[in-house]
């Protein structure tokens, strides 16, 4: 059992300086023009780039004050985590905790004009713990994380979770525990089968440890393509909808495809704190599992996920069916 490290994104002392410096010089721009009376500026000429300066200033003074909460947040969320002592299905939070409630988490963090944005809900059940959490028991979840380059940076950016965890105070703040459990991929039906008219496809899946072997059995005459797809009613439908397997001609085909797979449970520990999580980096290397990711996603879980194949119909409804897991 292993916490997911976070980090800040923001962490050069160099850039506090840089906004410090900005924000006097903006400052003393606003006072010079404001009350100097050796300026050659009047009325509208005076008044107006005081106030940007004046405006300006304040902005460069908020980064400021919001980067330096976010690092004190990030202390307590440090703190905290140092004194989790974990055993092999156990957690035992620190002493200050002694009040745990168990929580249905839906959380979501996108992209939003260039900058990361955080959905956060959660709704307590009726479970009631103290500071030692047994996981023996797997619910199900559903974890998604986009690997992405940003800002010269690999990192899991957009991230989506769904299922239970566990909610606390520490020092003040609030924080939610999900825990992401070791889960292979096992489809509930391994025969899918559509007919449209003459056309005709099948798949038989076998569950290989990290992996699903597919078999495609396919009929064409009007039909464009047969094709398996990854999808989800409930996850945003740009992190799904991966075709995993397909074929364009009559015939069989067959495709194994690896899933990732945690080497062991994962703990995510964050602060109800929207910003706090937007400005966190989420590191690949934080997460061990084996296998390949799914078009650059970390997807495990498997909550709410359906395999769903498809015929691809020209200028009418394509004919699909579904199996969950």
């Amino acid at each position: 059992m292993k916490i997911v490290n976070l980090e800040l994104r923001i962490k050069d002392n160099t850039l506090i300086s840089t906004i410090l410096i900005i924000s006097f010089i903006l400052y003393s721009i606003a006072i010079y023009l404001l009350i100097n009376p050796a300026n050659t500026l009047q009325g509208k000429d005076k008044f107006i780039p005081s106030i940007l300066a004046f405006i300006l200033a304040l902005t460069t003074t908020y980064l400021y004050y919001r980067y330096r909460a976010d690092k004190k947040l990030h202390r307590i969320w440090i703190d905290l985590v140092n004194k989790i002592v974990l055993g092999e299905k156990r957690i035992e939070l620190p002493e200050e905790i002694n009040n745990v409630s168990e929580v249905e988490v839906d959380l979501y963090r996108g992209i939003y004009r260039g900058e990361y944005r955080v959905s956060l809900n959660y709704r307590e059940t009726e479970n009631k713990y103290g500071r030692v959490l047994e996981l023996r028991e797997i619910k199900p979840y559903l974890f998604i994380a986009l690997k992405r380059t940003r800002r010269n940076r690999v990192e899991y950016g957009e991230i989506y979770y769904n299922g239970m965890g566990y909610y606390f105070r520490y020092r003040g703040i609030k924080f939610l525990l999900l825990p992401l459990h070791v889960i292979k991929p096992k489809p509930r039906n391994t025969h899918l089968r559509v007919m449209h008219e003459r056309d005709y496809g099948e798949a038989y899946i076998e569950s290989r440890d990290n992996s699903l072997l597919v078999k495609l059995y396919y009929t064409r005459e009007d039909s464009r393509e047969l094709r398996l797809e990854l999808t989800s009613e409930t996850a945003p439908e740009y992190l799904l909808d991966i075709k995993l397997c397909s074929i364009s001609e009559s015939g069989n085909k067959e495709c194994i495809i690896e899933f990732p797979v945690l080497a062991d449970t994962h703990l995510i520990i964050i602060p109800i704190n929207y910003r706090y999580v937007a400005d966190s980096m989420f590191k690949p290397e934080e997460f061990i599992y084996k296998g390949e990711l799914l078009d650059d996603k970390l997807i495990i879980g498997y909550k709410d996920l359906e395999l769903k194949l498809t015929l691809d119909i020209p200028y009418a409804r394509d004919v699909s069916v579904k199996t969950s897991w």
